[in-house]
């Protein structure tokens, strides 16, 4: 009977563990006066919108200086490299959602979101935190998220 209590107590754990794992690991705002915006970005379209946002080691928090954050829209997909400071920047068409994944060096890839109800002209916070390779965390779950504009 103790086997199964400290069972359940051990999956509840982990269930919380991830939860807020997810929580810690993916923090997205709105875009308006968050970190990484810098100098407020480039001028934009009423078919565009900037994504920005920074690149932290899940762990330590610290930047990943050249992490790619690649975001998968249309045919030819959008690179963005993050810089010393982990900040990355992007400029997507609001027409269609994208899906967008983290590659770095010594981490394991974050699993592939998808971003769509961006306005035109808006500015969307995306920071993400790829977790160390060879730690025993798994990555994160896909992400859905929605900007300020109702999906088309």
């Amino acid at each position: 009977m103790k086997r199964r209590g400290r069972r359940r107590s051990g999956f509840a754990l982990v269930g919380g563990l991830l939860l807020a794992a997810l929580a810690a690991l993916f923090f997205v705002g709105d875009g308006d006066g968050g970190s990484g915006g810098g100098d407020g970005g480039p001028d934009l379209t009423d078919e565009q919108a900037l994504v920005f946002g920074r690149v932290l080691d899940a762990k330590t928090k610290k930047p990943i200086a050249g992490a790619v954050v690649l975001i998968k829209q249309g045919d030819e997909p959008i690179t963005a490299t993050a810089d010393k400071q982990g900040r990355y920047r992007a400029v997507v068409t609001v027409t269609s959602p994208f899906a967008f994944e983290t590659r770095a060096k010594g981490y394991m890839g974050t699993a592939a979101g998808a971003v769509g109800g961006l306005c035109g002209r808006e500015r969307f916070e995306l920071n993400l935190s790829p977790v160390p390779a060879g730690t025993r965390e798994a990555p994160p779950a896909p992400l859905f998220l929605s900007g300020k504009c109702p999906v088309r």
